[in-house]
């Protein structure tokens, strides 16, 4: 269950997004976004939190993950169109 769904977002380049996270596995997991002050942490199979965040102005994505399993390729973008979706770390 390390994964988002979707991995990536197209946007509007300054789109402001509500987005709700769920927790659908059996470990704890975060949704995480630096320079956002986006850090959500989820704990039990079916809680869920609703954030707001602002997609990219620069071409840049806004990447976002969990801390606790970001090695383990948990993490996707929002993307502006003409942008690669492809998170840069």
């Amino acid at each position: 269950d390390d994964w988002f769904s979707p991995t990536f977002i197209k946007v509007s380049p300054g789109a402001t997004l509500t987005v709700t996270v769920q927790e659908t596995g059996d470990v704890a997991h975060t949704f995480t976004i630096d320079g956002q002050s986006v850090d959500v942490a989820l704990s039990r199979k079916g809680s869920a939190k609703t954030v707001t965040v602002t997609g990219p102005v620069d071409g840049h994505p806004v990447v976002f993950y969990c801390k606790y399993h970001r090695s383990s390729g948990m993490q996707g973008a929002i993307y502006v169109n003409g942008a690669s979706p492809t998170p840069a770390y």
